[in-house]
């Protein structure tokens, strides 16, 4: 009667992790009911696997498993939610520090994760993969094989925090990394909306010829666009809210990855270099502005003089990046009358190379819907200049703007009641932890 994968879900959930902490401890708060879910939901998404493979063969016996019941298409589609559901669940317990941070390595297992979605997408292939192990099993191999990465890449973050971390007693220092607790850039970067804005600064930057190609020639961006996003965003955190020495060795790694980046823009025939100051300069600004806009637009107001403290910061680390001092405008004001004259004059163009990679940019994956991904841009695309949205083919309206603008007032309204461990990123609270412990040290 369908209740196999009900009863695995609360067996190997809520009665043995919820239960075991209960024995041990004498006490049954509700978060351990939430973070038993994850161990539920990686078993159950095998038997689901497992079912869906044999639904013929039950049908035929009488055997009324779930999948039966709900039929192939559905079955998959449960399966799918359960999987992505795992991680919410596991980041969102992180944040609020119900278990310790390095269960985020879990997140590691996402990659596998988009492959197992795309397996469970389609029905059972007619014949098997060159080289398939394991026919005429289908399903069931690949929740399998995401069960195996992400139970491991969990066990592993739980040892990780069982390990004994005393306050050591050497080698802690107050060193609040290159700007500190009370600079623009911790205010602005550490808001975890902020990220919602990243498709928009990497339609601009794609959207400098030269910049398009060299993405295009020098990474697996559209192999592997996730990729690019950790190593972005593991080195502007690094360089933020880092100590001195790890955002130094941050911005030397940087410098030397571009120092080999040259090639020719296919669609003018002209040379580019990474380290061209024109073009580091347009990289520094789209992030910059876009920063700004995000902030200012949907976490809340920031004054001319908090816009211009942001930029003077963002300033000194261009300035390492290999940005000439002379070259980069001096105030905000004058870094937005950069941009709009590059836009104006055609030096910023979207070309199609750009427009090629904007659709990896814009839909990574097959899965979720396009519509999914579409709302999951709609910040970027409220921020992106009017321009490069026709550019790119975006469509654009009145109405979705008035949308936006009842989204943003929404969000200004609600972030401040957002607990923190849930507002910011954890790179930021990642340092506002190294500074206690080092105040306590000392």
């Amino acid at each position: 009667h369908g209740l196999g994968e009900p009863g695995v879900f609360l067996v190997w959930g809520p009665l043995m992790i919820a239960g075991t902490y209960f024995v041990a401890t004498g006490t049954l708060p509700g978060w351990v009911w939430i973070d038993s879910l994850p161990y539920a939901i990686l078993v159950t998404t095998v038997l689901f696997g497992k079912h869906i493979d044999k639904m013929s063969a039950d049908t035929a016996k009488g055997i009324h498993t779930l999948p039966v019941i709900l039929g192939e298409a559905r079955a998959r589609r449960v399966a799918q939610f359960l999987m992505i559901a795992f991680y919410p669940i596991i980041v969102g317990s992180a944040l609020v520090g119900w278990i310790g941070p390095f269960v985020m390595l879990v997140l590691l297992g996402i990659p596998l994760l988009l492959k197992v979605l795309g397996q469970f997408s389609s029905p059972r292939p007619e014949a098997p993969p060159h080289s398939y192990v394991g026919w005429p099993l289908w399903f069931v191999g690949g929740a399998f094989t995401h069960t195996r990465r992400a139970g491991a890449l969990l066990i592993m973050g739980l040892l990780l925090n069982a390990l004994p971390r005393g306050a050591p007693a050497l080698g802690v220092t107050r060193d609040a990394g290159l700007f500190g607790p009370g600079s623009a850039s911790w205010r602005i970067d550490r808001e975890v909306l902020l990220l919602a804005g990243g498709t928009c600064a990497l339609l601009m930057q794609l959207a400098h010829p030269a910049v398009a190609a060299g993405v295009a020639e020098h990474s697996d961006f559209r192999a592997d666009p996730f990729a690019r996003l950790r190593r972005t965003l593991n080195a502007s955190y690094a360089v933020v809210f880092g100590s001195t020495p790890r955002a130094e060795r941050a911005i030397r790694r940087m410098n030397a990855i571009h120092a080999v980046v040259a090639g020719t823009v296919p669609e003018t025939g002209g040379p580019y270099r990474a380290l061209d100051p024109a073009l580091l300069l347009w990289v520094h600004a789209t992030l910059v502005d876009t920063a700004i806009r995000v902030y200012d637009r949907f976490v809340a107001p920031l004054s001319a003089s908090d816009a211009e403290a942001y930029h003077a910061e963002a300033r000194l680390i261009a300035i390492r990046l290999g940005v000439p001092d002379q070259v980069l405008p001096a105030t905000l004001v004058e870094l937005r009358a950069e941009m709009a004259r590059l836009i104006g004059s055609g030096d910023v163009v979207v070309t199609p190379t750009a427009r090629s990679l904007a659709t990896t940019v814009l839909y990574p994956t097959r899965f979720p819907p396009r519509p999914i991904w579409d709302l999951a841009h709609l910040v970027s695309l409220s921020v992106l200049p009017a321009e490069l949205r026709r550019g790119y083919g975006i469509r654009w309206s009145p109405r979705r703007e008035r949308g936006v603008q009842r989204l943003a007032a929404v969000s200004r309204r609600v972030l401040p009641l957002v607990p923190l461990p849930l507002r910011h990123v954890p790179a930021a609270r990642s340092a506002e932890r190294r500074l206690r412990r080092a105040k306590f040290a000392q």
